[in-house]
């Protein structure tokens, strides 16, 4: 098994030919009762073999078919393990996790025909097996945090200690791809994973939202409420809005030693500001504002963590900045001191979809005149510049098409409204990679005219 992933890994849509084949002979395996060890490297194996099926053009049927039965497979197995057994369980969760991801990961790239037999019934089936899972999880962690606390009295010493963190941080290595397998289900279907929802996670995990001495079960929470409001469609945006933007309040302000938590808080008010009613967070709209205002401006080269810098920029000019922001006309934020903020810290580069949204919205900002194109010019020049060697050196698509199209019209603009003077005092100002990029675009909008 070992060997078929190293190779598989190695050899990506060039292991296609071989994928039926393999896959068939790693079926049994991911179910084999007498060891737990050819369990786990098998269910890895077929993982990564499911990838190069997902890459490869003529195994993209075989993908097609095996996803919700190699998804189900694991997902059952991982219901007869010992819990106690935790490399095992973490290495199956990884294995699902891992499989809905390449899935997500092709139908982000290409076409949703993967998602073909990938149903309702089948989505409902693989959560129904997961929120069990999760569930026993988090109640061994409630658990062991109480007896961290000392509720059940003290502890023998360092030793005992020890052992119940590293318990601790094993059932979360299991957590997170549990927590990311419902994810991607629910991203597969969109507004059709709301009933689901409702059903059977909601009811388990909105509880943590507010109340929990765990702040991974606050983070798994969040997570999947960040979910619900930004892929589930106007109706779960209205119904969990509200509870989201409880547990992401409490996650910036009670969880500052969380950066985990702080990320994702932040992530779910970016997205309550674009899919929720603008009556969401009610009267806490300036204490929201108030408190993501440092994080925003925090240089990114001082924080371990630039997730919680850039979802703050991002949460705040959705919120405040950005044309459909629901609190434009806010009279008591200086919007001067934000706008600066939201300048200086671009371009994005940690989440793709945030940058390209804030990308864009750069680019509304200057269409406006809201950013001056004059006095502006020189911050102008560096984001557009960055982002464009970022896309080309990094291959992240930091920015649409489309949004690449107006950064070299803006460029443009740039050159007929502004002196030869201004424009060399701007272009000299800013780093040689910014430099680089502003050239690259240039020229290619040149000849695109």
């Amino acid at each position: 098994c070992l060997a078929v992933y190293e190779h598989a890994a190695a050899l990506g849509k060039s292991f296609g030919p071989y994928c039926k084949t393999t896959l068939e002979a790693l079926f049994p395996l991911l179910t084999f009762q007498y060891s737990a060890d050819i369990r786990s490297t098998a269910s890895q194996a077929a993982s990564i073999v499911f990838d190069s099926a997902c890459q490869s053009e003529e195994s993209t049927e075989l993908a097609t078919q095996y996803l919700h039965i190699l998804s189900s497979t694991i997902c059952k197995q991982m219901l007869n393990e010992d819990p106690e057994d935790t490399e095992v369980c973490y290495a199956l969760a990884e294995a699902l996790s891992d499989t809905l991801f390449f899935a997500h990961r092709t139908i982000s790239s290409s076409s949703r025909c993967i998602l073909k037999n990938f149903t309702f019934h089948e989505a409902e089936g693989i959560v129904k097996l997961l929120m069990p899972l999760m569930t026993s999880c988090l109640q061994r962690r409630k658990k062991i945090v109480e007896t961290l606390e000392g509720r059940g009295g003290a502890l023998s010493g360092e030793d005992e200690k020890n052992d119940l963190l590293k318990a601790l941080e094993n059932e979360q290595q299991i957590l997170t791809p549990l927590v990311d397998s419902v994810g991607y289900s629910m991203k597969f279907l969109k507004e059709g994973f709301l009933p689901i929802f409702d059903k059977e996670v909601a009811p388990i995990l909105g509880p943590y939202l507010k109340t929990s001495s765990d702040t991974r079960a606050r983070y798994a929470a969040i997570c999947l409420f960040d979910d619900v409001v930004e892929h589930c469609g106007p109706d779960a945006a209205s119904r969990y809005g509200s509870q989201l933007a409880e547990g992401a309040m409490i996650g910036i302000t009670n969880h500052p030693s969380d950066e985990d938590v702080q990320q994702v808080s932040l992530y779910g008010l970016a997205q309550i500001a674009r899919y929720c009613p603008p009556n969401t967070l009610g009267g806490e709209v300036q204490s929201v504002i108030s408190t993501m205002l440092p994080l925003a401006g925090t240089p990114k080269d001082n924080v371990d963590n630039v997730f919680i810098v850039e979802n703050a920029v991002s949460a705040l000019a959705s919120l405040v900045l950005f044309k459909d922001a629901p609190f434009r006309e806010i009279k008591s934020v200086d919007k001067t001191q934000l706008l600066s903020t939201f300048v200086r810290q671009l371009p994005l580069q940690e989440d793709e979809d945030e940058a390209k949204i804030c990308h864009a919205g750069f680019c509304d900002l200057i269409e406006e005149g809201v950013i001056s194109l004059a006095s502006s010019a020189p911050e102008i020049m560096r984001v557009i510049g960055e982002t464009v060697v970022w896309i080309q050196e990094e291959e992240q698509e930091l920015a649409s098409p489309g949004t690449q199209l107006r950064f070299g019209q803006i460029l443009m603009q740039m050159r007929t409204s502004m002196t030869e003077d201004m424009m060399n005092t701007a272009f000299s100002s800013i780093s040689p990679e910014a430099q680089m990029g502003v050239n690259v675009l240039m020229n290619q909008f040149g000849q695109s005219n």
